[in-house]
């Protein structure tokens, strides 16, 4: 979703990354929900951009797991 500046609306980025966690926490040993999860812009996607989203298992404690994302 482009808005009028030429710039992804936010929202849009979120919900890829929230996609991408969706599917790195399904693919443990147990089916996973989040619980929490932020974001931080760094700089607006623009037209032509290629956006990438990593997952990554940050840590482990008891039933919570954490991921750490980049993109």
């Amino acid at each position: 979703m482009v808005q009028a500046h030429g710039t992804c609306h936010g929202g849009a980025i979120f919900a890829s990354a929230d996609a991408a966690f969706g599917l790195a926490g399904s693919s443990g040993q147990h089916p996973a929900v989040a619980q929490q999860c932020k974001i931080k812009y760094l700089r607006p996607v623009i037209i032509g951009d290629k956006l990438t989203v990593g997952i990554a298992r940050g840590s482990e404690s008891g039933r919570a797991d954490v991921y750490d994302g980049t993109g």
